[in-house]
């Protein structure tokens, strides 16, 4: 997910920059997305916060719409950039099954397997902090 955000993020970033130059301090950015949609606009967002081509008072919470989880690490990332969980809101209908099929919540037994296959997985986040 995070590369197809970085070549969303190159396509913005012009309309960005020109954004910010017309009008400066007083620019406010809002990125909205359904499903993995969302997810990549809440990664772009956070992209340019951590590139710093944006401040945090110039970003307005995203807003998901049935948008897997993307921030495995937690309020970590939160954190860093002194944002609260205020800063993101998924909206997610009750049976829908895409923001928790991808969550970093997954059983202990399924870790193991999935360590089986792949080796870079020994050090990922979301399958050590569980």
């Amino acid at each position: 997910m995070y590369e197809a955000a970085k070549v969303i993020y190159e396509k913005v970033i012009p309309h960005v920059v020109d954004f910010l130059q017309t009008h400066g301090e007083h620019a406010r950015f809002q990125f909205t997305g359904h499903s993995l949609g969302g997810s990549i606009a809440v990664l772009v967002s956070l992209m340019l916060l951590i590139r710093n081509v944006v401040r945090c008072s110039m970003v307005e919470p995203f807003v998901t719409f049935g948008s897997p989880f993307v921030l495995c690490g937690g309020r970590k990332l939160l954190d860093e950039l002194t944002l609260d969980d205020a800063q993101i809101y998924n909206v997610i209908m009750h049976g829908d099954i895409v923001p928790r099929g991808f969550s970093c919540s997954i059983p202990g037994f399924l870790i193991s397997i999935l360590k089986l296959f792949k080796r870079s997985l020994h050090s990922h986040p979301c399958l050590n902090e569980n």
